[in-house]
């Protein structure tokens, strides 16, 4: 809550001893703040913690708890008002009271210095308490300076406190009774009749000075004070209830309290007529002088007119009229020398009609010299006859009398406009208005409707007379001036629309396109062109770029080649817009460097362009963003991978480069990079320049990189060589057996099976089975099986029949007779007696292919292994009998289910094949093995 208290009491102690002027806003600003909390102190220190309170502390809550009607009603009055000075001293005395409970004898302490500072300041602020303030604390000043003033008969002070007693609301709060404030008003009123009984002849004073207190808008129906002063029979035998019932005047001034006093001096009522500010309360002095002092008013001095005709009340002026009229004494023709002249005039603006007309007759007779000043302040802000009057005036006076400032303003008053316009193109010319003046004619020009003629149409109608054209700057003033209207920033923005950039100024459109009201009108004026070439700031542009509000225009700016020229946004800045992160600025700089630079503009210092743009492919510091152009770049002017691309079409782009910039030299290191995007595009070009290189090597280096992209792209042009069918395909002296069978040992089970297949492919070109039988020493399984499939498959014993034949007919055999099958029952013998545990390998899947088998001890290799030839020689009786030894042999195995399965297979060799002799002990015919 502490920090809700702007004001703190001690301010107001300060501002008091000072007789600061300000201590009467503070005092209001303090009593609108809360209290602060009970037994806080007022301004706490900012690590302060907030203390509990005790239960028998004393607080407002407790004080009135103490106070309340309820609780005191068993008591006698000595007890009661015991207990409320009890309660009272020990809320005082508590810690921390509630500083406004002080604010009351800090108002006595400024009455009893009796000086006038202080007075003055006590007169101020009462009558602006609000009626919520008047608690605890400030009504214990208002009703101690109550009781001190009246012994005193202080007349001002009375005044302005029994104003305020009247028209405080009675209807009472928790900390001030009903019956407290009703009490308070009867005192007063009980007051001014008592004086009025002893001493009649100061009635009309001191009752003058409560009544010139109320404002122009105060209702009296609730008021008692008042009433009981000018309706005072009216009132007898009525109580004060907070409620009067009745509001104004009464038909008859005789109802008012003692009036006889009324009727013994005009000077009261002269006062109060020139001191109030109600029109009821003037109306009541009016009436009371024109009834009771009709001499008096026919000698009322010229200065109290004069005073009197200041006040902006209607029924004032209405009574000055009167008295003029009436009076011979104050014929026009003496007003002047009376002093009345300025007053009469001021009439002009009186919301009396009577009034007005009278000081129009004045003026016309007696006022012909107005100052222009004083004509235009008629136009603008008085009635329309009045400004019909100041119209008729000015219309005698020159141009030049008059002046351009005042005609420019004329031609925004109706009244006056055609006026305005004809004296000014009579007497100016287009050079003779200034900026400021134009600015003012165009911020008083609203719309009127497309028939209505505006200051500003005039003013630019006298420039289009004169053949010039409205200087750009007046139009930049209109639109830098806060008081600017989206009508008169309609106007001006199409005017300057009209003018080119230059004229405009670079400045002042950089600075208008950072204005909200201004930015959606000037970006459109940059995208059409109204700055460009030397007049548009490409370092401005790129300082907007990195704004993102403003990012798209200055891009769209940045990227017209008609605004601003590739060399002047410059390669660095471009190449820095590639690293950023912001995926606007790196695709800007992407788009751009490919459309608008040539391969050429790349070089920096002694490289050349096509090195500099391998750098920031490749470079080993150049981040992602950079490589990615580059790479896109490379593409897309390479002669035949180019045109394929899709930004290489949508551009329009012609290929710059030759197959000559694509070395092979160049790309060999790449291959092995450790960022995939850079394998990437050298697998791009490979694939468009491995027939240009003619390194067959390379393609059996690639196929067996340790990286993805590489690998598939070997492979995949592996599979090419010799096969017609495909387009581009490679011719088979790329195969080199060598280097195929090296690839049958690769670490990687995908490059092994395209080995493999090659072998299958090419079988009779890369060396038949001499050759073949290489593999039979791997270690890899698939592998081994892979051999003795394709050794049974291509030198099968019916082979040697189809050799021996065509041998007799002179003819060479398609296949080489496989003179040893020992070689292969002897591999099977060593695969199943010594085949090592096996391991997971891993394989680069697609999709949703599976993952592959967990890895499996020896022995269900060896079980694998055992089905593997079972199912072959299940197929084919003559590998069954080329078999069944090795089976055999391996039954006598002790480890575990090694020889049940290869019983279990044999039964079954025996079962296919009735033919295929299978040597099985008896008792072991029946055992069944376990398979997974």
């Amino acid at each position: 809550m502490a920090d809700d208290r702007s004001i703190l009491f001690a301010d107001l102690e300060h501002a008091a001893a000072r007789r600061d002027p300000q201590f009467v806003p503070w005092t209001l600003d303090f009593l609108r703040q809360p209290d602060p909390p009970a037994g806080q102190p007022e301004d706490p220190p900012d690590d302060a913690q907030p203390q509990p309170l005790s239960p028998d502390a004393w607080s407002l809550e407790r004080l009135r708890n103490t106070l309340n009607p309820q609780a005191q009603a068993s008591k006698t009055a000595e007890e009661r008002q015991a207990a409320r000075a009890g309660a009272w001293a020990a809320l005082l005395a508590s810690p921390n009271p509630p500083p406004r409970l002080k604010l009351g004898q800090l108002l006595l302490d400024l009455y009893a210095a009796d000086d006038e500072p202080a007075r003055a300041l006590l007169l101020e602020l009462i009558p602006q308490l609000p009626a919520s303030a008047l608690g605890w604390g400030v009504w214990q000043g208002f009703k101690s300076l109550y009781k001190q003033a009246e012994p005193r008969h202080d007349l001002a002070m009375l005044g302005v406190l029994c104003y305020r007693l009247d028209v405080q609301p009675v209807t009472g709060s928790n900390e001030i009774s009903r019956g407290t404030w009703l009490y308070m008003r009867r005192r007063a009123w009980r007051y001014l009749r008592q004086l009025g009984q002893a001493l009649p002849e100061l009635f009309p004073v001191f009752a003058g000075q409560v009544l010139r207190h109320y404002p122009a808008s105060q209702r009296f129906d609730a008021c008692w004070i008042a009433n009981q002063i000018w309706r005072h029979k009216d009132l007898i035998g009525q109580t004060d209830q907070g409620n009067v019932g009745r509001s104004g005047l009464p038909d008859k001034l005789d109802r008012r309290a003692f009036d006889d006093a009324w009727k013994i001096s005009a000077a009261p009522l002269l006062r109060l007529l020139e001191d109030a500010r109600n029109p009821q309360v003037c109306d009541f002095a009016i009436r009371s002088l024109e009834q009771d002092f009709k001499d008096a008013l026919r000698h009322i001095e010229p200065a109290w007119l004069a005073r009197l005709g200041a006040k902006p009340l209607e029924i004032a002026h209405d009574f000055i009229i009167r008295l003029l009229r009436d009076n011979p004494e104050f014929h026009q023709s003496k007003l002047k020398q009376l002093g009345l002249h300025d007053m009469v005039l001021g009439l002009l603006y009186s919301n009396n009609s009577p009034a007005r007309r009278y000081a129009i007759d004045y003026a016309r007779a007696y006022a012909t010299d107005l100052p222009v000043a004083e004509l235009l302040n008629l136009v603008l802000k008085s009635t329309q006859e009045v400004q019909t009057f100041a119209v008729a005036v000015l219309e005698q006076r020159t141009p030049a009398d008059i002046g351009l400032p005042t005609l420019l303003k004329l031609l925004g008053a109706p009244a006056s406009a055609s006026l305005a316009k004809a004296k000014l193109q009579q007497g100016f010319k287009p050079d003779d208005i200034s900026a400021e003046q134009f600015v003012e004619v165009a911020l008083a020009s609203t719309s009127r409707g497309r028939s209505s003629e505006t200051p500003l149409d005039v003013v630019l109608k006298l420039y289009r007379d004169a053949k010039v054209a409205v200087p750009a700057a007046y139009y930049r003033q209109v639109l830098d001036d806060s008081r600017c209207t989206p009508f008169v920033r309609q106007r001006a923005l199409a005017a300057l629309a009209e003018y080119p950039g230059r004229e405009i100024g670079t400045e002042w459109l950089q600075k208008a396109l950072l204005d909200p009201k201004l930015s959606d009108t000037v970006a459109n004026w940059l995208r059409q062109g109204k700055l460009q070439g030397d007049d548009l700031d490409v370092e401005w542009l790129k300082g907007l770029a990195l704004r993102p509000a403003l990012r798209p225009l200055a891009l769209q700016l940045l990227g017209d080649t008609q605004l601003v020229a590739p060399s002047r946004i410059g390669l660095p800045w471009l190449l820095a817009m590639a690293r950023q992160a912001d995926p606007t600025l790196h695709d800007f700089a992407h788009r751009y460097l490919l459309a608008a630079f040539q391969p050429a503009d790349f070089a920096s210092g002694e490289r050349s362009g096509v090195e500099h743009l391998w750098e920031l492919a490749a470079g080993a510091t150049q981040p992602e963003p950079v490589r990615h152009f580059a790479a896109a770049y490379l593409k897309a002017h390479h002669p035949q991978l180019g045109p394929s691309e899709p930004e290489t079409r949508f551009l329009h782009l012609q290929p710059a480069l030759t197959a000559a910039d694509y070395p092979l030299s160049r790309l060999r290191p790449l291959f092995d990079d450790q960022r995939p995007d850079v394998r990437r595009l050298a697998v791009a070009i490979a694939r468009e320049e491995v027939r240009t290189w003619n390194d067959p090597a390379l393609l059996y280096r690639l196929a067996d990189s340790p990286h993805r992209e590489p690998r598939s792209f070997g492979i995949e042009q592996l599979l090419r060589v010799g096969e017609t069918a495909v387009e581009p395909a490679l011719p088979l002296d790329w195969l080199l057996p060598e280097r195929v069978f090296q690839l049958a040992e690769s670490r990687h089970k995908v490059v092994r099976e395209t080995a493999l297949t090659l072998i299958r492919r090419h079988y009779d070109r890369l060396g038949g089975p001499a050759k073949l039988a290489w593999l039979m020493e791997s270690h890899y399984r698939e592998v081994g099986l892979f051999t003795v499939r394709l050794l049974w498959e291509r030198h099968r014993p019916t082979a040697l029949a189809i050799a021996r034949q065509a041998a007799a007919n002179g003819l060479q055999p398609s296949v080489a007779p496989f003179a040893a099958l020992d070689e292969l029952r002897q591999f099977l013998r060593k695969t199943l007696f010594g085949l090592p545990p096996g391991r997971l390998e891993r394989r680069e899947l697609d999709g949703d292919q599976a993952t592959p088998d967990r890895p499996w001890p020896a022995s269900v290799g060896k079980r694998r292994l055992v089905e593997a030839i079972k199912t072959l020689a299940l197929e084919d009786a003559d590998f069954a009998a080329l078999v069944t030894p090795v089976l055999e042999e391996f039954r006598h195995s002790r480890a575990k289910h090694e020889w049940q399965h290869c019983v279990a297979a044999l039964v079954q060799i025996r079962k296919a094949h009735p033919g295929v002799r299978v040597d099985l002990p008896v008792g072991q015919v029946n055992v069944r093995a376990k398979t997974k």
